[in-house]
């Protein structure tokens, strides 16, 4: 088993947050039920561009698995303005595609600011599953990281408060000395 598979739920985590993108209903269900084998993630859903923007204004999602072909709104355009916005320039996203040509796919969905990853409709399930598990635990990982550097900045300020209080009483030593 896999160290991803294998680890252990820290409560104290928010559940990391994956944003899915599709105008077909059908796309959604069959992407959000594959998901849910993944355990504590919370799967959010939007139809359209338009939608995904707003939602990406309310939740931080640690992913986006992203349609390319949609009305109104294609699934580079929303990268796009993910791009511009300093909130949502790093979110990660997964383009899903029926698109069939090649050279065109990898051409606009690897663009600087485009897609971290790509899969053509129909995709393999597992293939999908272990995408999406990479980048649950770089979530998991900076997670970690972010909670050590919280730690070093508490002993860091421990040590200040410990180095300041030893210099008065080394101060204080040094009058009684005289």
């Amino acid at each position: 088993m896999t160290q991803f598979a294998t680890k252990r739920y820290d409560m104290n985590t928010l559940p990391p947050k994956i944003l899915v993108v599709d105008d077909k209903s059908q796309h959604l269900y069959a992407i959000g039920s594959l998901l849910k084998r993944l355990g504590p993630v919370e799967i959010i859903q939007a139809t359209s561009g338009s939608e995904a923007l707003g939602l990406t204004l309310e939740h931080d999602f640690c992913l986006a698995i992203v349609d390319v072909q949609m009305p109104e709104m294609s699934g580079y355009e929303l990268v796009e303005l993910w791009r511009g916005n300093p909130s949502t320039a790093n979110l990660p996203v997964i383009f899903i595609s029926g698109i069939r040509t090649e050279e065109y796919r990898h051409q606009k969905g690897f663009d600087p600011g485009g897609a971290v990853d790509f899969l053509s409709k129909p995709f393999v399930p597992e293939i999908l599953l272990g995408k999406v598990k990479v980048f649950l635990e770089l979530y998991y990982l900076q997670a970690k990281v972010q909670e050590l550097v919280s730690e070093l900045n508490d002993k860091r300020e421990a040590l200040i408060q410990v180095k300041s209080e030893l210099e008065e009483a080394k101060s204080a030593l040094a009058k009684q000395a005289m």
